[in-house]
């Protein structure tokens, strides 16, 4: 058997660091880090007879299509497999009393209070951080994999963890990668740069960076630069929280704590859902907002600002002023985001300015919960004092 050169790397990082409790795997497309993680946990549940394991995602559905199917085909390239053993498709039981389990972290039943001998999380910066470290903390050992397409809990925290050992791979250490995405992968690379290696086309180095190399790379142009992941400070002066509305586009819900002694902004996503109605708003809303606090909604929607104002719910619509001004406000902070937080941490990385050297023009479709932050934070901005946001007025 030809062995990928992924492969023994993560091997020989585990051999060299055998108390490591977590492994980080970020790497670019293709690189088969994935299945090599998968080949390394089949080959311990079948020399260690009773080995527990979890393989984690975001989404079984996802699952079944991506991780579950590569699981099952190595199984079957080794003639491992068999049907009767695999248990619902989730729960793979081998002959000698090994599990290999697999459960979606977007179910917090499904995670919480499970104990095992190792788990995988692949595609992990998709998961949010608290669901995470629920399942991680009670593992002995922990894979991690993820394509670093935007910056997350994974990077700003796991990586700087003492006890981690990071191996990242691209599609250059997976001899198995098909030609057709090499040569997708190879044209990123092509179009970005110049015989001499200087940058030509800023989105094509932006995805070769990501892709190619598997290193973190922010769009071009980013509006917010301004800010990091870390915890939400409950005893900030000013605590409101912003909505935002849609139906296609997602409805949005931030907790935005200010200080502006400090000139600090906290961030904590509490909701982003698609396809809302009122009802499923005001459902939402009660099951995650504390009683009486003051939200500010997109004044673009007064009906459901009505609805939900209407449901006991204390709501007002924003005022809003020229964007750009507000923008540049808002970079005149530092912003903090809790781990948990992966859609503010997205939107934060993706949006950008259409020409970043005129600065003039947004490109939309990256700001359903920066616009709820900004409607939130504007409002404690322009208002002579900020205690009225704490309770209701």
């Amino acid at each position: 058997m030809e062995v990928t050169t992924t492969l023994k790397k993560i091997i020989k990082a585990m051999r060299e660091h055998p108390d490591a409790h977590t492994i980080c795997l970020p790497g670019g497309q293709g690189s088969g880090k994935t299945s090599a993680a998968l080949i390394i946990l089949i080959n311990h549940a079948l020399s260690h007879p009773g080995f527990d394991c979890y393989v984690a995602g975001k989404e079984l559905s996802k699952m079944k299509v991506t991780t579950i199917k590569t699981f099952t085909n190595i199984m079957k390239d080794f003639n491992l497999f068999e049907e009767s053993q695999f248990k619902s498709n989730v729960d793979y039981i081998f002959s000698n009393g090994s599990h290999i389990r697999f459960l979606s972290l977007d179910r917090p039943g499904a995670y919480k209070g499970n104990r095992s001998d190792c788990c995988l999380v692949d595609e992990a910066n998709e998961c949010g951080w608290e669901a995470f470290r629920e399942l991680t903390d009670r593992s002995k050992k922990v894979i991690v994999s993820w394509n670093p397409n935007f910056r997350s809990f994974c990077e700003d925290i796991l990586m700087k963890l003492p006890d981690t050992v990071t191996v990242r791979t691209t599609f250059e250490d997976n001899e198995f990668c098909p030609e057709n995405e090499k040569k997708a992968l190879l044209q990123y690379k092509e179009a970005a740069y110049d015989k001499d290696g200087n940058i030509v086309n800023q989105e094509f180095h932006r995805l070769w960076t990501i892709y190619g190399l598997g290193i973190p790379c922010k769009a071009v142009g980013a509006v917010y630069t301004n800010w990091e992941v870390g915890e939400f400070d409950e005893n900030c002066k000013t605590i409101v929280y912003g909505a935002d509305f849609g139906s296609n586009d997602p409805s949005t819900l931030v907790k935005v704590g200010i200080d502006k002694e400090k000139k600090l902004i906290y961030l904590n996503e509490l909701i982003y859902e698609r396809g809302c109605g009122s009802n499923d708003l005001i459902k939402l809303y009660k099951q995650v907002l504390p009683r009486q606090h003051l939200v500010i909604g997109d004044s673009a929607a007064p009906m459901t600002i009505t609805d939900l104002r209407q449901s006991g719910i204390n709501i007002k619509s924003c005022v809003k002023g020229r964007i750009l001004d507000e923008i540049q406000v808002l970079q005149s902070y530092k912003i903090i985001v809790t781990p948990n937080s992966k859609h503010i941490q997205e939107e934060l990385d993706n949006f950008r300015y259409a020409d970043s050297d005129t600065k003039t023009t947004l490109v939309p479709g990256n700001d359903h919960t920066l616009d709820a932050m900004r409607y939130a934070f504007m409002s404690v901005y322009r208002a002579p004092s900020e205690e009225t946001f704490i309770i209701a007025v």
